[in-house]
């Protein structure tokens, strides 16, 4: 039996758009992605906020989804990235929803990516923070022919987390969280308010305060010696002496 393979990024773009009435429905957007339907070129966003009082939106979204629900792609998948809120199964008189929005510097996995980022130091690129690498470690970078590795880099990221707290009598019932994913929806016949946030994580940004930081188009990473490799550390002894 053949098993289907599902795009969660298409599937959350086609709930969206199946349950919203944009003129008068909070929403938030953000991303994009590429995909083809029916051989012609689509661009899409990849994380979809919906939040409705209309309880169609509950059926239509998951008229869209209850497949992929049901597959061992969704089932198995360590990160649920698909969150259908029904705030009326509690007992509530208003909500406050916040969209909180975390810029916070997260490693660097790909290698070309590194590769790009080494290339734009070797090229002389400028921190944008007035600290610059050490010049012991930009010459043995230089003298070791500019090893992708030889300095560890973090890009700046930003997470996107909701937190909706529920208000009873008057009392602030305990909030519920998520990361917003592919789609979020949120339905609810009550009152509700809406903020956007911008945050910064204390202790993923502390970093950047001692290290230089670059920007490449519209990428901002972070670079420090990587001295988990002995011969890096070996390479910048040598011209220590």
């Amino acid at each position: 039996m053949k098993t289907t393979k599902f795009n969660p990024v298409q599937l959350a773009s086609r709930a969206f758009y199946t349950a919203v009435n944009i003129y008068k429905d909070t929403t938030f957007l953000h991303g994009y992605a590429t995909t083809f339907l029916g051989g012609i070129e689509n661009s899409i966003n990849t994380k979809h906020l919906l939040i409705t009082n209309d309880r169609d939106a509950l059926p239509n979204a998951n008229y869209i989804l209850k497949d992929y629900f049901a597959s061992s792609q969704y089932q198995d998948a360590t990160h649920k990235k698909f969150h259908i809120i029904d705030l009326d199964v509690y007992d509530y008189d208003t909500a406050s929803i916040k969209l909180i929005k975390t810029h916070l510097f997260k490693s660097v996995s790909s290698i070309s990516k590194c590769e790009t980022f080494a290339r734009a130091i070797d090229a002389g690129i400028e921190s944008t923070n007035k600290i610059e690498i050490e010049n012991v470690h930009l010459e043995a970078f230089r003298n070791m022919m500019q090893p992708y590795d030889f300095f560890k880099f973090e890009e700046v990221r930003t997470e996107f987390r909701i937190s909706i707290t529920l208000v009873k009598n008057g009392k602030a019932l305990k909030p519920i969280k998520m990361n917003i994913g592919y789609f979020t929806l949120i339905v609810g016949s009550k009152p509700y308010d809406y903020q956007e946030e911008d945050s910064k994580q204390k202790k993923a940004t502390r970093p950047s305060l001692s290290n230089p930081i670059y920007k490449v188009g519209d990428i901002e990473f972070m670079a420090t010696f990587n001295d988990r490799k002995k011969c890096y550390c070996e390479a910048v002894d040598m011209l220590r002496i």
